[in-house]
């Protein structure tokens, strides 16, 4: 093997892609504080592949000696240029294959699946052969973190384009499912790794880098459910996909299925006996970039789900940019169980139940208006929207407490922000809803305000536009104007199955409407014919008039009248 130092402390060992970059971002992920609870002081750590720039900033935070496998020039560049002063730091860059199988690792870390650690110039091995040289790295008593994508994950039957049909260039390896090495299940995974001489501690089930839930959780099944359904709709959000992965995705915890459909899986395992370490059940991360905030769920003896900000007094600090202040603390408390207003608003609105969506949003601004003074709510409640908000025992309570927004704002604009994201999202999801579909977003976020008892003129929505576009724009670190223009406009839908249900009801509707016509033009026909008729008699008529007219005005007509004047006047006078 040959390696090359470059000037910017990267050691080249063979099988560089020198215009390739996986993105990483710098999003914390669940498998962040996972990774942090598996390291201590002086462990020697391989991060192999792609990773979040967030990963290594804890492993350097937590005075890990780590080394940095990539196969991408240009972010293994960026990486030792951002820990150039750090001696505990190494960057290589090529494919895993190149490192020798040396047991001097204490923790082997592969956050973005095997298949992301090999380049274009390695060669095609088994997956099973890959994890067998990951696992010889490691020392007696280490421990290994693989992710494992599910070809059969709830991603894959959300997402509209094949897996097959639609490759992106880094997907040059064989076909989905061809090798027969690489796990299809939990247990699969489990026996994989047993065949490499691990022991497997933990199985996580993995959906999207927002929520791990380890195998077998107690999790409540509502409160399972919800959390499932908010990291799929996440992590699909912006994305054609064949039906909307929130239903499916309830549907999965439902039938006992969650594990088995989940994206993909993360297995801890150990070589031989590790020392005893204390593994969080569920972690969530919430927020993108900076406001990002990793979070455990513990369930307590009574039945109750407590949720609690994870890292230390650094991963906990008080966030802010512009109106918008973020407090982890906040999050400590227990969760709430039940569907939020959003979900329950969506089944009304799938039933086509007029009278059911008007109590839901009737409640909904009732309890936001409970909570105004002078008509004026506390800057917390600008983030109590209808996906934020969870009725639980015919009570509102809120998800995520932790935003708020400097000052006070008015009630109104409150609601009409919340609609406003309602709508949006509802037509985006091209679901079935009771109301004209020629309403555009402006006619549906009216009738809503109707249907609530907070009718809305022109300026308060536009008011609530604002304030929506103000808050995602500083919660998602996205320009203000493009965030503007998607609430003014809208998005149309993007599931497939929905975009199929809307064309049989628009089908629907034609036909109607077609048949309407076909009726107005017999009666039409009737009608025409009808005013021939008369028509013609009022031609007859005329005619008639001025033969009558002739008559009055010729010769034997006014002497007749005048050999009869004498009578009318004797008439007359008699």
């Amino acid at each position: 093997m040959i390696e090359t130092a470059t000037p910017m402390g990267v050691r080249l060992i063979g099988g560089e892609m020198l215009r390739w970059s996986d993105a990483p971002g710098s999003t914390p992920g669940a498998i962040d504080e996972l990774v942090a609870r598996l390291t201590t002081a002086g462990d020697r750590v391989l991060l192999a592949g792609a990773h979040e720039a967030s990963l290594l900033d804890l492993l350097v935070e937590r005075r890990a000696r780590v080394a940095c496998v990539m196969r991408s020039l240009p972010d293994a560049q960026e990486t030792a240029r951002r820990h150039a002063d750090r001696d505990a730091v190494t960057v290589a860059c090529g494919g895993i294959e190149k490192i020798a199988a040396e047991a001097e690792y204490d923790l082997v870390v592969v956050p973005s699946g095997l298949e992301r650690a090999l380049s274009t110039d390695s060669p095609q091995l088994p997956w099973a052969e890959v994890l067998h040289h990951l696992t010889a790295m490691l020392k007696p008593g280490g421990r290994l973190v693989v992710v494992v994508e599910n070809d059969l994950g709830l991603h894959r039957l959300s997402d509209a384009m094949s897996p097959t049909a639609h490759r992106d260039d880094e997907d040059w390896g064989d076909g989905v499912g061809l090798d027969s090495s690489r796990p299809a299940n939990p247990e699969g995974l489990a026996a994989v790794l047993s065949e490499a001489g691990m022991t497997l501690e933990r199985s996580y089930a993995a959906f999207g880098p927002s929520l791990l839930v380890q195998k077998d959780s107690p999790l409540p099944g509502e409160t399972f459910a919800t959390l499932v359904a908010m990291a799929c709709g996440g992590e699909f959000a912006g994305r054609p996909v064949v039906s909307d992965p929130r239903w499916i995705a309830r549907g999965a915890v439902r039938a006992g299925l969650a594990a088995h459909l989940a994206p993909g899986w993360v297995a801890v395992a150990s070589r031989g006996t590790a020392d005893h370490r204390e593994l969080p059940g569920v972690l969530i991360a919430e927020g993108v970039g900076g406001w990002a905030v990793v979070s455990e769920l513990t369930v307590e003896p009574d039945g109750r789900v407590e949720r609690r900000p994870c890292g230390g007094e650094r991963a906990r600090r008080l966030r802010s940019a512009g109106d918008v202040t973020r407090d982890p603390d906040r999050l400590h408390a227990r969760m709430p169980v039940g569907l939020t207003v959003e979900e329950a608003v969506f089944a009304a609105c799938e039933r086509a139940d007029v009278r059911g969506c008007r109590a839901l949003l009737r409640d909904y601004a009732a309890w936001l208006g409970k909570h105004a003074v002078d008509g004026q709510v506390g800057g917390h409640l600008v983030f109590a929207t209808m996906d934020n908000v969870v009725i639980e025992h015919a009570d509102h309570v809120l998800l995520d407490p932790s935003w708020e927004w400097a000052g006070t704002v008015a009630v109104e604009q409150v609601i009409a922000r919340a609609l406003r994201r309602f709508a949006l999202r509802l037509l985006a999801s091209g679901q079935r809803h009771p109301w004209p579909n020629n309403l555009d977003i402006d006619g549906v976020c009216a009738t809503l305000h109707a249907m609530c008892g907070y009718p809305a003129s022109g300026p308060v929505r536009e008011k609530g536009v604002t304030l929506e576009a103000e808050v995602v724009s500083l919660q998602q670190e996205r320009p203000v104007a493009k965030v503007l223009e998607h609430v003014l406009r809208g998005s149309p839908s993007r599931g497939r199955r929905e975009l199929v249900a809307v064309n049989a009801r628009l089908t629907d509707q034609l036909t109607m409407l077609q048949e309407r016509c076909a009726w107005s033009d017999d009666k039409l026909a009737v009608k025409e014919a009808q005013l021939k008729k008369l028509q013609a008699q009022l031609d007859r008529l005329r005619k008639i008039n001025r033969g009558l007219r002739q008559l009055r005005h010729s010769t034997s007509f006014r002497v007749g009248k005048m050999v009869t004047a004498p009578l009318r006047v004797v008439r007359r006078q008699g």
